[in-house]
């Protein structure tokens, strides 16, 4: 690094330091995290009443008492020690919710999107506080994509599908095969919309969504191809799903490798985005 170059007043750690690979959790990230609950969200906003409110929406106890003690919520211990991953990023989305000051909100937000960068912590922050499971930059844009496109009651079923694959991302260990029959759930409900067949095989894709897939593309002689390239390669995908999708009477599969999940995944969000897309032309 030459002269010019070298930053100037930073921390050292975030300089030469720089984790090398992403994890889920972490005690530095914890400390991190009960701190900036300490300095950005008023003790008004975090007493008993929003404890009240945690144990009535997670089912978790967070306050505690004795006949000695009044009521009170630990915390320390809670964030440092007792809380799951799980249950940690719920109660700060809760605790966001609790502020109702905007500028506070932004404020305790991007802070806590800034320690997990710098702790490589998996999860990505939208902008009202619910964290997704965030492998690369690549799949983070993929799943808001898909969130985006998602949105609304017309693919409600379609979204708690995207949104149970993205249960399955945050369990630990990683749920795999959940993750990768829940996208794979998504998909299947859109083509039975389109097609009205009930299963994707290679004769239903061929004969019924083929045909929705060509419509309105440029008649360039090329186009067609491009398309039916990418049919080949849904029929591919939904075949590899049914890998992992357990039938009874059948030896449940392995789980997969994380990197065998999140590339199936994130091929299934094109997918089913694009899915998606054709049913909204479609019912034009």
């Amino acid at each position: 690094m030459s002269e010019e170059n070298v930053p100037i007043g930073k921390l050292y750690s975030r300089v030469y330091l720089q984790p090398t690979e992403t994890v889920r959790d972490g005690a530095r990230m914890r400390m991190r995290v009960l701190r900036a609950i300490e300095q950005h969200i008023p003790s008004h906003r975090r007493n008993n009443d929003f404890g009240a409110a945690v144990e009535g929406e997670l089912g978790i106890e967070i306050v505690r008492s004795s006949a000695y003690v009044s009521p009170y919520i630990p915390w320390e211990r809670l964030v440092r020690q007792e809380l799951s991953v799980s249950d940690l990023l719920n109660v700060l989305t809760m605790l966001w919710r609790a502020v109702g000051d905007d500028r506070r909100r932004t404020i305790f937000r991007n802070n806590i999107t800034r320690i997990f960068a710098e702790e490589a912590i998996g999860f990505s922050v939208d902008e009202e506080m619910g964290f997704h499971p965030a492998f690369d930059e690549e799949f983070d844009r993929s799943r808001s994509s898909i969130v985006r496109m998602l949105s609304g009651e017309r693919f409600r079923h379609e979204s708690d599908f995207i949104a149970l694959s993205e249960t399955a991302l945050l369990a630990k260990p990683l749920d795999g095969r959940t993750a990768i029959r829940a996208v794979y759930d998504a998909a299947e409900n859109l083509f039975k919309r389109i097609t009205g067949k009930q299963n994707i095989t290679n004769g239903h894709v061929r004969k019924a969504l083929a045909p929705v897939a060509l419509q309105g593309i440029p008649q360039d002689g090329k186009s067609n191809v491009a398309v039916n390239k990418m049919l080949d390669s849904f029929e591919d995908w939904a075949a590899a799903c049914h890998v992992y999708r357990h039938a009874p009477g059948v030896a449940e599969t392995m789980q997969p490798t994380e990197a065998i999940t999140i590339l199936m995944v994130s091929q299934g969000y094109g997918f089913v985005r694009w899915l998606a897309e054709l049913s909204v032309v479609q019912s034009e």
